[in-house]
Order: C-alpha cells, then sequence, then structure tokens
C-alpha cells in the first residue's frame, strides 16, 4: 500500500454474508467467498474473482486452481485491476470462463518472462497451465536476476528502462501466496488480523437429515475454535468448529448436551447433560462428570483457578472444582427484596471478581439486576439495569436490557458504568423477554465476536387450517409471534399466547364475532388451557415470580386467581373431560419436569402420575379421562408414551422414531403427534383395561420445530376434522446460521470510546 504496509490475501473458504442491499451492486473484494449451486458435478465454493474455470463449473479441483488464483492475484499487483471482474459474482464466472485478461494493461516494464508465467498460470486448460508453483520461483528468480544485471535480451531490443518498485510489490505477493499455500492454522494459534477493519463471514453447518438449528455458540478465549448446540428433528449434540479447517463436526459423547463453556485454555469443554455438569476434551474423548446440576441451568463459567461457577434458576451462584468434588454456594438470592436466582456468571480479568445476573420476581429481562461478586471478602456490588452481562477487554460491558443489546464504558476498578450505554450488535437474535438457558453470541479475548443472526427469540409466524388431507386454508390472524395456542370446547375460539411489547400474555380471538382480546395484563403469561366448559382459562403466570398456574372466569371482570403456588415452576397441560381433574407439570430439581394431577375441587390436593430422573411433560388426556399421553426422554430422545392415569408406573411407548405434542381425537380412536415437521396418526383399540396402539402413518408435514418455541405448536378440532398448525412468516428465520466477526472490538471502539475505563 502507499503507506508502506504488505496486505496478505487469503484463499481460505468461508461463507460470505449477502450484499447489502442498499450498497448498488456486490463489492466482490470485500465478500470474499462465493457459495451457490452450479451446473456441473457439484457445489461452487470460492472466491468469485479468483476461482479458475474447474472450480467455476463445480468440477474436481488440485494445486493448479492455486496456480489459477495465483495469477489472478499476480496480475492485480502488476495492473492494480482484477484479472477478472463483473458487477455480479455471476459476471465474474462468466468472464473467467469466457474471457481472456485485458493484457494491455500490464505496465511496459514487466519483464517477457513474467508475461509468459502469468499467461501459463490464467491457461483456461489445466493441461496447458503450469504444473507446479515452484516454477514460477524459477521465472521470477530469473527475471529479478536479470533486473540486477542489467536487461533481458527481450527488453534490450526495444530499450526499455524500468523502475524497481513493482518487484518490492510482486515480492510480497508472492510470499504470501507461499505461506497460503503451506501453513495451516494451528489448533491454538489465535486468529489474528493486521487491519482494523473488521471482517464479517458465515460458517456453514453440518450436512444433516432435515435443517440444523443452532443455540449458545461459544468461542475459544484465543479465537480459534467454535462450540455450538446444533439440533435437527430429534438429534441434539454440541458440534465444534476450528476457524482453520472447512467443516464442522459433531463432537462425540456430547448427545442431548447443551450450554456449553470453555475452559480458559481452550482445550476442554464443558457442559450440561442429563442433569450433570460434564467436561469433554475439545480433541475428543470420553466426557467425564464434574457434578450434578439443573439441566436447564443458565450459563457457567470456568475461572483460571480450575473452578467452574454456576447455578440453578432459583438458586445463588454455586462453585465447584473443574475436576470434581464438593458444590459450594456462593450466594443466596434475597428473598425479601425480590430475588429469585442468581445467573449467567462470568469472570472479569483477574478471576477474583463475577459478574452475574439477579433474575427478579418481576419475572422480566428488563427488571432484572447486573452485580458483581467479589470472590475474596463475598461483596456484592449492584452495577444497573439488565441481564446476561459481557466485560470486553476494551473496557466496556455488553448486556441486554430494553429489548436490545447495550454497550457502555465500563470501569472494573470502580465497578461502575463510565459512560452512557449504545445499542450495538443489532443483527445478533434477541433473549427470550422471560430470559432461558439459550444466549446468541459469544466474544474471543482478540476480538472476534461469534452469533446467530435473527430478529425476536420467536420468529413471526401465521395461523392455518390443517385438514386430514393436508389441505391448509389461513386462519384469519395477521403474522404475530405466536408460542402456543389452545381451540376452545365451541369449536370457534382459539385462546393463544402472544409476545407483544417485550411481555407474554393471553389473548382469545373469536373470528365469528371478530373479537380480539387480551385476557391478562400483569407479567409474562403463557400456555392457555380451556376448562371443558368454555368459560374458565388456566394458564402460568410469572406475577409471583416463578411461574404458578392461575384461572381467569371469561364473563367476569375478576381477576386471574392463583390455582397452584410454590418456589417449583409449574404450568397447566390439560383438563380431564369431566372438569375435575389438571394435569400439571412441575419442575424439581434433581428429577426434571414431572406430571402431576391437580384436583379442582374443594379439596384441592394433588398427586404425582409420572416421576423419572429425566423430564416429561406435555400430557393430555384421551377422551374417557382414562388414558394419559405424554412425552418423556428417558430413552436418550423424546418419545410418546401412553399410561393408565390411575395406575403407578411408566407407559407404553407408542412413537417409533421419536415424538412431541401428543393430541387425541375427540370423535374416533386415534392419536396424533408429531416427529419433526410431521404430524402423525396412530390407530389404538382398549380392551379388557389394555391399550393396543396401531402402525403410525404421516397425515401432513408442517413447518420445521423452532428448538425454542413450545412443543404445542398444533391443536386439533373438537370435532375431529381440522387440525390448526403455524408456520414461520417469509422473510422471518430460524437460528440455523452462526456469523462471524473479525476484528469487532475495533467496530465497538469507534462506535462507543472508552476512554479511560478499563
Amino acid at each position: 500500500t502507499p503507506d508502506g504496509k504488505v496486505k496478505v490475501l487469503d484463499f481460505g473458504l468461508a461463507k460470505a454474508f449477502e450484499t447489502d442491499p442498499t450498497s448498488g451492486g456486490e463489492d466482490l473484494s470485500q465478500s470474499p467467498t462465493a457459495s451457490f449451486r452450479g451446473s456441473g458435478d457439484g457445489v461452487i465454493l470460492g472466491t468469485a474473482a479468483y476461482m479458475s474455470p474447474e472450480q467455476a463449473r463445480g468440477k474436481p479441483v488440485d494445486k493448479r486452481t492455486d496456480i489459477w488464483s495465483f495469477g489472478c492475484v499476480l496480475y492485480e499487483v502488476l495492473t492494480g485491476k482484477q484479472a477478472f471482474a463483473g458487477e455480479t459474482a455471476s459476471d465474474t464466472i462468466s468472464a473467467i470462463l469466457k474471457d481472456e485478461p485485458d493484457w494491455n494493461r500490464l505496465p511496459q516494464t514487466v519483464t517477457v518472462g513474467i508475461r509468459r508465467l502469468l499467461r501459463r498460470c490464467l491457461a483456461k486448460n489445466q493441461r496447458e497451465r503450469l504444473h507446479d508453483i515452484a516454477d514460477a520461483r524459477i521465472e521470477i528468480d530469473e527475471s529479478m536476476s536479470a533486473s540486477d544485471t542489467g536487461h533481458s535480451t527481450e527488453e534490450r531490443a526495444v530499450g526499455v528502462s524500468r523502475p524497481r518498485t513493482w518487484w518490492v510489490a510482486l515480492g510480497a505477493a508472492v510470499a504470501g501466496f507461499a505461506v497460503g499455500l503451506t501453513v495451516s492454522l494451528a489448533p491454538n494459534e489465535p486468529v489474528v488480523t493486521d487491519s482494523a477493519t473488521p471482517v464479517h463471514f458465515g460458517i456453514d453447518l453440518p450436512l444433516v437429515h432435515g435443517k440444523m438449528m443452532v443455540r449458545n455458540p461459544v468461542i475459544s478465549p484465543d479465537g480459534t475454535t467454535i462450540v455450538y448446540g446444533g439440533y435437527s428433528e430429534n438429534n441434539h449434540r454440541l458440534y465444534v468448529r476450528s476457524l482453520g479447517e472447512l467443516e464442522s463436526r459433531p463432537i462425540a459423547g456430547t448427545e442431548g448436551a447443551g450450554m456449553p463453556f470453555f475452559s480458559p485454555d481452550g482445550r476442554w469443554v464443558g457442559f450440561f447433560a442429563g442433569g450433570k455438569i460434564k467436561k469433554i476434551s475439545i480433541r475428543g474423548g470420553q466426557p467425564l462428570v464434574v457434578c450434578d446440576a439443573s439441566q436447564s441451568s443458565p450459563g457457567a463459567a470456568w475461572g483460571s483457578d480450575n473452578s467452574i461457577l454456576f447455578s440453578t434458576w432459583n438458586s445463588g451462584l454455586k462453585r465447584v472444582s473443574a475436576d470434581g468434588g464438593r458444590v459450594e454456594t456462593l450466594t443466596t438470592p434475597d428473598e425479601e427484596s425480590g430475588e429469585m436466582g442468581h445467573w449467567w456468571p462470568e469472570f472479569l480479568p483477574g478471576g477474583d471478581k463475577v459478574l452475574f445476573t439477579v433474575w427478579t420476581t418481576a419475572g422480566s429481562l428488563d427488571m432484572a439486576r447486573i452485580k458483581v461478586l467479589d470472590l475474596a471478602t463475598g461483596r456484592i456490588d449492584d452495577i444497573r439495569a439488565g441481564a446476561s452481562p459481557h466485560y470486553i477487554p476494551t473496557g466496556h460491558l455488553i448486556y441486554y436490557w430494553g429489548g436490545m443489546y447495550n454497550a457502555a464504558p465500563f470501569s472494573i476498578s470502580r465497578l461502575e458504568l463510565t459512560g452512557e450505554p449504545v445499542p450495538v450488535l443489532e443483527d445478533v437474535r434477541k433473549h427470550h423477554p422471560n430470559g432461558s438457558s439459550t444466549r446468541f453470541m459469544s466474544f474471543s479475548a482478540n476480538g472476534t465476536l461469534v452469533y446467530v443472526p435473527g430478529r425476536d427469540f420467536f420468529p413471526l409466524s401465521s395461523l392455518h387450517w390443517v385438514n386430514h388431507s393436508g389441505e391448509t386454508e389461513p386462519y384469519p390472524l395477521e403474522p404475530q409471534v405466536f408460542t402456543e395456542f389452545s381451540i376452545a370446547p365451541d369449536n370457534r375460539r382459539i385462546a393463544f399466547t402472544r409476545l407483544h411489547e417485550g411481555r407474554f400474555n393471553i389473548w382469545i380471538h373469536d373470528p365469528d364475532r371478530g373479537t380480539y382480546e387480551q385476557i391478562t395484563q400483569q407479567a409474562n403469561n403463557a400456555n392457555p388451557v380451556w376448562h371443558p366448559d368454555g368459560e374458565r382459562l388456566f394458564f402460568m403466570s410469572t406475577q409471583r415470580g416463578n411461574f404458578d398456574i392461575y384461572m381467569k372466569r371469561l364473563n367476569t371482570p375478576d381477576p386471574p386467581v392463583p390455582i397452584t403456588g410454590g418456589r417449583e415452576d409449574e404450568q397447566p397441560l390439560a383438563i380431564t373431560s369431566d372438569g375435575k381433574s389438571l394435569l400439571i407439570s412441575e419442575y424439581v430439581p434433581g428429577t426434571g419436569e414431572d406430571l402431576w394431577l391437580h384436583d379442582l375441587g374443594t379439596a384441592g390436593g394433588k398427586r404425582l402420575v409420572v416421576s423419572t430422573p429425566v423430564t416429561e411433560g406435555f400430557g393430555t388426556f384421551s377422551p374417557d379421562g382414562q388414558w394419559l399421553a405424554y412425552v418423556s426422554n428417558v430413552s436418550g430422545r423424546e418419545e410418546v408414551y401412553v399410561k393408565p392415569i390411575l395406575v403407578e408406573g411408566g407407559g407404553l411407548k407408542i412413537s417409533t422414531e421419536g415424538g412431541t405434542t401428543p393430541r387425541w381425537s375427540q370423535t374416533k380412536d386415534e392419536l396424533y403427534y408429531k416427529v419433526g415437521d410431521k404430524v402423525l396418526a396412530v390407530p389404538y383399540v382398549i380392551l379388557n383395561g389394555r391399550f393396543s396402539a396401531g402402525r403410525s402413518t404421516v397425515l401432513f408435514s408442517t413447518d420445521p420445530k423452532h428448538p425454542f418455541a413450545n412443543q404445542s405448536d398444533f391443536d386439533i378440532s373438537p370435532d375431529g376434522e381440522r387440525f390448526l398448525t403455524k408456520k414461520v412468516a417469509e422473510g422471518d428465520s430460524l437460528p440455523n446460521q452462526i456469523n462471524v466477526v473479525l476484528n469487532w472490538f475495533e467496530e465497538l471502539e469507534r462506535r462507543v470510546p472508552a476512554g479511560e475505563s478499563r
């Protein structure tokens, strides 16, 4: 460059972002890689302006493709122009296949030997191309030697004199390309770029059966390795992707795992699975158990002293050695001031202080508090309202508040913000408004950002009626953020959970009358369940902090009344046809979610229906009220089971390849459930108190299951004639992409100067 900097062009393959529609066209020099389906033998993957003809056709490639790319770089160094360029990637590919470079652009000072070298590198026929890059070295050495001893024979004939400045650039290009050909990124070598300009690219997810969806991506402290949870139909596990490699690979032994976190040296990954914290070497091997912990614990952090900090939903911070041993309690929520749990710990530099989030009885992330624990003294300092804090080495605090990510200068010594917060990370998918174990971004110490792009935590969806033949009819509501819905006993109204203005509330729609009514107002409310009389609605609410069950009478102005209470999270699932018993799921530390039967009469007691060391949920009653269909992952994946309500013990497995969301027909002896994006029907017979299921058949397909949405994503009408389903609105997206930004800290410092805060 004019100021003497040497730039090395790297040809590692990555997935480029789409061009900004406001830019007026594709900037192929800034969007380095194209990935699209070719008409030949395979997928075209490469840097558009530097692709060889065989690469552009999707044909097999070898080192002669690299030689072509070298020729493109050499031509560009000598002329200041790309050898093949067009307004779009397609135009560029067309030029590569049909056109020759403009040889007249080469300066007169370029020797005949270098011109000959360029033509041999850029021969469209592989057989006519230079066979080995070492031959290029010979050509260049001869030309440089001629420059030292005098003009070559050809140059003396035309009386050419030339400056030596372009040789410096040429030598830099050759050296840089040689490095690109021979050096691969070591597993623990930091990814470093000298340029202050952030570099954006996406990474391809593994090719699996069904669409892969992502949660909790984390990047190693040195910025070389990404680990994330990948979900496809009934499979979910951890995957690892080195930035020095082209593909992700599953981490064996992490089936059912979630919420990964790195050790400080990046050699180990901790995760939650089966009610325990486990760890596994990034290079493979058997996972090792660290301690017991909630499957859905909100985050963990691995300190430089080899300790792991974590919590459960309704607990303070706990500490355990990464090698296992006694679990120590560090903090206790202050219930009198409305604290419910301490979440998302993160060590500050030095390892003696910990950032964390205080979840409160207000039941919203906007009402949460960011605090700092001094591990030596036990002192806790309050920072501000917000959640999910990250400290950045640039002297910034990144946190979530007001439905967006914010950045502000932060002083570690004073433990306070030293400047006004500024919204950042607008492309990162947002948090669950109630808080959840899922986060969508991570930073390395050297400024690399990885994140899942998107809008809200839940996607915009529209509702549709589907009959048994798969024919669809739109439901008359505009797309919005639906999470669960339930058809009323009158076969007319629907109740649904809607995310609106940052809160979840229950709404009822009556298409015949054209009414659209909000039923709940306070806190967050979800999971509507109709009473058989059609006049009462049961739902779960955070009015008192954790999830309790409430009941609302629809024909009166009376406020909802609590049905259950306590520190356990509870949600309603179904009510027997006689209206006397309510099925609820209750989260119990150590055993996950269990199913209980709650008496809606004057007694008001409850009794356990299904309990195992794993999670059961999504239960529903048969029309006669004698049988229970529910979901359990006791087999290692979610399956549908059926059991008599009044008989202890486990149930009969109905699904064969995974299953969720069981629903009974009220008019025929059929049970329905979902596998991935398919709704299946199972005929059954009950004879002499025994339940016998037939072979399941596929009725129709729906949208792929969203990994963050409640599984109640379809319902059957009381007359048994049709199903209500939802479909992600066009233009919204599932979380099936990971984006990477190198040098993101440079962008952050330009937008939010830290000054002397650090």
